[in-house]
């Protein structure tokens, strides 16, 4: 109830949504619904950039410089994906769920391990590229 109300106000509030799924488990149907969700809302504008420059708001082409602030970008972070032997793990459906989760629109899933602390330096680019985008 309430913690799922603060969650997606946040994530309505957010320049960045980190949407976190267990790359061995695969696409639930929890996740596939809160996939729909932040699709609906990935362009909608946020409630808190004050940015002057507000032409351009029907043009969300990522190319074009007055969309950054207005376009929120969503990252799918595979977790549990520690080492790399899930690479090459023949029968393995790991490979297939993180086929089947590129395919919702949000670009690749980022490999990590939340448990190793592997893929943080990824998360971090990701973070900076943004902060500098704004």
């Amino acid at each position: 109830g309430a913690m799922i109300r603060q969650t997606m106000e946040a994530a309505r509030r957010s320049d960045l949504v980190l949407l976190m799924f267990d790359a061995r488990l695969g696409v639930t149907s929890d996740l596939a619904e809160t996939v729909r969700w932040l699709r609906k809302i990935s362009n909608d504008p946020n409630p808190n950039d004050k940015s002057e420059n507000q032409e351009g708001d029907g043009d969300l082409d990522a190319s074009s410089p007055s969309s950054s602030s207005n376009h929120r970008e969503i990252v799918i972070l595979a977790n549990k994906l520690e080492g790399d032997r899930w690479v090459s793990s023949d029968g393995s459906s790991v490979l297939d769920n993180l086929a089947e989760i590129s395919r919702v629109g949000f670009g690749e899933p980022v490999p990590m391990s939340a448990e190793h602390g592997e893929g943080m330096v990824d998360i971090a680019v990701i973070i900076d590229k943004l902060t500098k985008e704004k």
